[in-house]
């Protein structure tokens, strides 16, 4: 069958604290694993994820690496009722406790090695948040409540996690108490949805989050070519200015100073100021924001520069590896 090659909604919107009393938006446990939208067909369900391939220009699929959740709804008797619908959702191992890293090593292998890997340590599931085709009906303008009731209708029945496939819950009233219990168990955060929005918008994430102090190291060039929604392709804003593209820094382990990562997020008026005297910021400590750090490696999840902090000095960064 063919498929359309859509895109799915991101989370854009930003983030205020009144969202946590507002009726208007629900919470739903924000998925650590990988996106993809299924589209059922007659012969199977086919999954695509977000990400363009280079070789076709068609959004990446990889339906053959889920044989069992590509056949569910034919086992269900299912594919036919539901052909042409087109869902949203999120591929993880585990519920709030996914990890990104061990979907993606499924999902990045070939077929073979994936259908392997997962006879090794289980199956993956698919958890399913929205619906933006109704049998091949556009549904994407309708308001989220009532794509959720189409949701609801059609998979209450078969939801279930010992078939690897759900529905994922939503919170209607105490959405910062769902936030922190989730926090808590270990998961990422939460996804604040607009009941009254489309398909794509309202959306807010609420992600765990912790500051760390680092030296400033050194700083990446930056991106030279940039490719706007057109496709058209130009000299990036910060490549023309002769601006910096990020800041490398690291923390002393063993008496010696180690590089970490690296982390963006300045507004245009420090970063051009930072980019004149490179200089004169080596070795000043900056704090970050991160998700969380990685025990292996000690880098961080998608770092985010929040400011300096002069009252700070480096030998006061110290990467303490904490015991298990």
């Amino acid at each position: 069958m063919d498929i359309f090659q859509i895109e799915p909604g991101k989370a854009r919107a930003k983030f205020k604290q009144d969202m946590w009393t507002d009726g208007r938006f629900v919470g739903e446990p924000k998925m650590d694993g990988a996106r993809y939208l299924m589209h059922v067909g007659v012969g199977g369900n086919r999954f695509t994820s977000r990400h363009i391939s280079k070789k076709t220009n068609l959004f990446v699929e990889k339906t053959q690496n889920i044989p069992h959740l590509r056949d569910i709804f034919s086992n269900e008797g299912l594919n036919r009722d539901l052909q042409g619908c087109i869902f949203d959702g999120e591929i993880v191992r585990g519920t709030v406790l996914s990890k990104s890293s061990e979907v993606t090593k499924i999902m990045g292998a070939k077929p073979e090695k994936a259908i392997q890997i997962q006879q090794e340590v289980g199956y993956v599931d698919y958890i399913i948040f929205d619906i933006l085709y109704d049998k091949g009906r556009d549904v994407r303008g309708l308001p989220y409540e009532t794509r959720r009731d189409i949701l609801l209708r059609y998979l209450s029945d078969i939801a279930d996690p010992k078939k690897h496939l759900d529905i994922i819950p939503v919170e209607l009233q105490d959405k910062e108490r769902f936030y922190e219990d989730i926090i808590e168990l270990g998961g990422e955060g939460v996804i604040l949805k607009d009941t009254q929005a489309p398909y794509g918008t309202g959306w807010a994430k609420v992600k765990r989050k912790a500051t760390f102090d680092v030296i400033i190291t050194g700083f990446e060039d930056p991106t030279k070519i940039t490719k706007k929604v057109s496709g058209k392709e130009s000299t990036s804003r910060y490549f023309d200015n002769n601006w910096i593209g990020a800041i490398q820094f690291g923390q002393y382990f063993g008496g010696e100073l180690i590089n970490f990562g690296s982390c963006s997020g300045m507004d245009d008026a420090l970063r051009e100021q930072i980019s004149c005297n490179r200089e004169l910021y080596l070795g000043k400590v900056i704090e970050i924001e991160a998700q969380e750090r990685i025990a292996k490696t000690g880098r961080f999840r998608h770092p985010r520069f929040i400011r300096f902090r002069p009252d700070k000095n480096p030998e006061q960064c110290i990467y303490r590896v904490e015991e298990s």
